[in-house]
């Protein structure tokens, strides 16, 4: 049975409490440079890839990946623009309901995402697609700034075929 303390970086956020107990987990920790990144929706798509109960898991497992890449990404080029550190990554997957919940832990610079206007769909435009991607995928986006670092939660309703 998985216990709040077991959650890396976890252990102080409420809607922790929310998955447990019936659920699972796998964490990575990697360096926060480009050609790690990968690595985290890698982590994340080997987790689901056998759940068996997952319907369109080819639609699912892309837009986890594209999620969780666009955050990382924004980690390694603004958090930690001008110094070098990690990124923490824990997913845990409850089964009632069938979701997934991703965090993302940082010790770089703070993010205001209130700062960040949304794109103008209709012109083209070079950056700023990234976190409205990320809202328009996932079921929950949230950040915070804690004494400990940042913290990205992604929280996606997974499509079940037991529906």
């Amino acid at each position: 049975m998985i216990q709040q303390s077991d959650l890396a970086g976890c252990q102080r956020l409420a809607w922790v409490d929310d998955f447990l107990p019936n659920s699972e987990f796998v964490s990575l920790d990697i360096p926060a440079e480009l050609p790690y990144v990968p690595i985290l929706s890698a982590c994340v798509c080997a987790f689901l890839t056998n759940l068996e109960q997952l319907a369109e898991p080819e639609i699912t497992l892309y837009n986890l990946e594209l999620a969780i890449q666009e955050i990382s990404v924004n980690i390694v080029t603004h958090a930690y623009a001008t110094a070098r550190g990690r990124i923490r990554m824990t997913a845990l997957l409850a089964y009632q309901p069938l979701r997934i919940c991703i965090t993302l832990h940082d010790t770089g610079v703070a993010f205001n995402p209130a700062a960040v206007p949304e794109p103008c769909l209709g012109e083209v435009q070079e950056h700023g697609y990234g976190l409205f991607l990320v809202t328009q995928l996932m079921d929950e986006v949230d950040y915070q700034h804690t004494d400990s670092g940042n913290v990205w939660k992604l929280v996606k309703n997974l499509p079940s075929t037991l529906n």
